[in-house]
C-alpha cells in the first residue's frame, strides 16, 4: 500500500467534508500511477462526486470507460452513473 493510497483511506470517510476533497487528490496520486487500471479512475470519479466536483468526476468517469475492457464497458457505464447520482446526493446531502 502506498503513502496515497493511506491517504485516501483516512480521509475518505465522510461525503461532503472537507477531508473528502483530500481523499480526491490522493487518488488522484494512485491513478495517475496505475494509469492503465480503469478501476483506479472509477475511485477518483467517486472520491470526486463526494467531494462535490462533478466535472473533475466526469473527467475520471470518462477516463474509467476508456481504459476499462470492451467486454466490460457497458457494466462499467451502469456503475459509474450509479456511482455519480448515489455520491453526488452523499456530498449535498440529498435524501433519497
Amino acid at each position: 500500500m502506498t503513502f496515497a493510497d493511506q491517504v485516501v483511506a483516512a480521509f475518505a470517510a465522510r461525503p461532503g467534508s472537507p477531508t473528502t476533497k483530500t481523499a480526491e487528490s490522493a487518488q488522484e496520486v494512485v491513478a495517475s500511477t496505475a494509469s492503465t487500471q480503469y478501476t483506479q479512475y472509477e475511485y477518483l470519479a467517486y472520491y470526486a462526486y463526494l467531494a462535490n466536483d462533478p466535472t473533475q468526476g466526469d473527467l475520471a468517469a470518462a477516463r474509467a470507460l476508456a481504459l476499462a475492457p470492451a467486454k466490460l464497458r457497458k457494466q462499467t457505464q451502469t456503475a459509474l452513473k450509479s456511482i455519480k447520482s448515489q455520491a453526488l446526493a452523499a456530498a449535498t446531502g440529498a435524501t433519497g
